[in-house]
């Protein structure tokens, strides 16, 4: 419960790179603290810059504040650097430290190793205004050091009873968004075009064997056509992003709208071959319909939860064995269904085999392959992912984006690529050859003479009319 308050008090105050201060308490005398991290990213001679919107202080007691009080600073420090620039344990400048020139101001904040040439520390006291006065103005630094950049709130002083509004803007070179996701939004805009050729190739396949298909072809189009529109929205949405700072909550929700529906279709009908459906359509019984809903979808849910806490995960410095425990859930539901859907398989194989269909024999053993490819893929992902967790990171900054987007989405594209690939529509594949399916039980319902059964596209049994020989024995 925690880590979702903090998650909901990340998404609020910090959209993009855009920390918006919403009536924050002024922190306790004598006292400092840690509230976000910025990733800023800088390319060849263009830097970045931080930008201090309307910061200002506004009592809230009916104690006044000493005149002139400028012991209240907001400061944006380099992380890596923030051991060797503050002592926790003594943060305030004091008189002696003014005389020994460590700092200009008794009361304000006191760094250590720092200049007035760094351009990587910005410090700025935030004024306490009454009720009617004048916005104070933007401010503005430059940032000429890529990295992360840690936000510091501080209170050197004894008044703490105010509050403080404004916010705080990092503008990167590439724009507003973090230096760590920039890279989702190139993986995203590479994916929306693979994504439009599988989606135009496939749909001109089926339009020229329109003749020849069955619901498993028509249903991996619907799951493309899914991640078409997933894509799609969560580049617009980085887009938005990057060039405003800002989110559009409607692309937020579409961005995991998708996301879900995708994985739920695509179980569904993973569910659907493993039974056999690519070849006589039989929907699920309402029993198994429903289970296999209700995990699919409970997987789904759980997988945008840990996705939106995986995402802020630095900003918020959340515990790795927090996330652990919200993604081991969906790692244990992932496997079940996964060891289902493969024993599904294998068993109408089988069945497949002692009926002597050859050419369905191949196709359900590529599908078989690919699907413990998917496995092994997913695995390796996960397990790539559990690593990046434990070392705290696996990966450099710049590489966040491989473990949480990356990884999946190129997975999954390839797993689709590899299922269209064996099911694809042809006059020679099993889609047309098929026809006549042996019934290993004589006597079940549209049995036939012998055994076989012929059914149409839609699966109605034909009823078998005596031609030539047989009709002159009848006679």
């Amino acid at each position: 419960m925690f880590g979702l308050v903090l998650l909901a008090l990340c998404m609020r105050r910090g959209k993009a790179q855009i920390f918006r201060f919403d009536a924050m308490p002024v922190p306790p005398a004598y006292t400092m603290t840690t509230h976000y991290l910025f990733y800023v990213g800088i390319e060849d001679i263009w830097p970045a810059r931080v930008e201090y919107r309307g910061l200002a202080s506004h009592k809230t007691g009916s104690v006044d504040p000493p005149k002139n009080y400028q012991r209240v600073e907001v400061a944006l420090l380099p992380y890596e650097d923030f051991p060797r620039l503050v002592d926790t344990d003594r943060f305030c400048a004091t008189t002696e430290d003014v005389m020994r020139k460590k700092a200009k101001v008794h009361g304000q904040m006191l760094l250590a190793n720092s200049s007035d040439k760094d351009r990587s520390v910005v410090v700025e006291h935030v004024p306490i205004i009454n009720s009617g006065d004048a916005t104070p103005p933007t401010l503005v630094h430059t940032l000429t050091k890529a990295g992360r950049y840690i936000l510091v709130f501080t209170n050197c002083g004894n008044f703490s009873q105010a509050t403080v509004t404004g916010s705080i803007a990092v503008k990167s070179a590439h724009g507003f968004l973090p230096a760590n996701e920039f890279p989702n939004m190139r993986l995203y805009g590479w994916l929306l075009g693979v994504y439009v050729l599988v989606v135009v190739v496939w749909l001109a396949s089926l339009a020229w064997y329109a003749n020849v298909l069955s619901f498993v072809q028509e249903g991996l189009a619907t799951v493309a056509v899914v991640c078409l529109a997933e894509v799609a929205t969560t580049w617009a949405h980085y887009m938005v992003r990057n060039d405003t700072g800002n989110e559009i909550s409607y692309l937020h929700v579409l961005v995991h709208l998708c996301y879900t529906i995708k994985h739920v279709l695509a179980w569904r009908l993973l569910l659907l071959a493993s039974t056999g459906g690519p070849v006589l359509y039989q929907d699920l019984s309402l029993k198994s319909s429903v289970v296999f809903s209700l995990a699919s979808t409970l997987f789904m849910v759980q997988g945008s939860l840990w996705k939106l806490l995986a995402s802020q995960r630095y900003c918020l410095a959340l515990r790795s064995s927090f996330l652990l425990l919200a993604g081991l859930p969906g790692m244990l539901l992932f496997a079940a269904m996964s060891a289902w859907t493969l024993r599904a398989v294998g068993s109408h194989l089988r069945k497949v085999e002692e009926q002597r269909q050859n050419v369905l024999v191949g196709a359900f053993r590529r599908a078989r392959t690919v699907l413990i490819a998917a496995a092994l893929l997913s695995v390796l992902v996960s397990a790539v992912q559990v690593a990046d967790l434990l070392k705290d990171p696996l990966l450099a900054w710049e590489h966040q984006w491989v473990p949480l987007d990356g990884a999946p989405q190129i997975t999954f594209t390839m797993v689709l690529a590899a299922m269209m690939y064996v099911w694809r529509p042809s006059e020679e594949n099993w889609t047309s050859g098929y026809m006549v399916q042996v019934n290993l039980e004589p006597d079940g319902p549209d049995c036939l003479e012998g055994g076989a059964q012929v059914r149409s596209k839609k699966g109605n049994v034909v009823t078998p009319i005596p031609i030539g020989a047989a009709e002159d024995d009848e006679l």
